[in-house]
């Protein structure tokens, strides 16, 4: 988002993100494929979707699980 020539970051996606996130124009297909992808979010009473940034896979830290394989022999 632009506010007289600064760029401000917001907690959520605009709808231009949100478009190019989900591939979809329309609030519909784009519920059907952010639950596809499981990205939760929320709709507001208009329709329109709204996504926090926070809930997007690649804002979350990296999980260190790791496995391990044991074979005995």
């Amino acid at each position: 988002m632009v506010i007289s020539n600064k760029v401000v970051s917001t907690d959520v996606l605009s709808p231009d993100e949100l478009a190019i996130l989900t591939g979809k124009k329309y609030h519909g297909a784009q519920i059907r494929e952010l639950n596809h992808m499981g990205i939760s979010h929320r709709t507001r009473v208009d329709g329109s979707v709204v996504v926090v940034r926070a809930d997007l896979p690649m804002d979350k830290p990296a999980s260190h699980r790791s496995a391990r394989l044991v074979i005995n022999v």
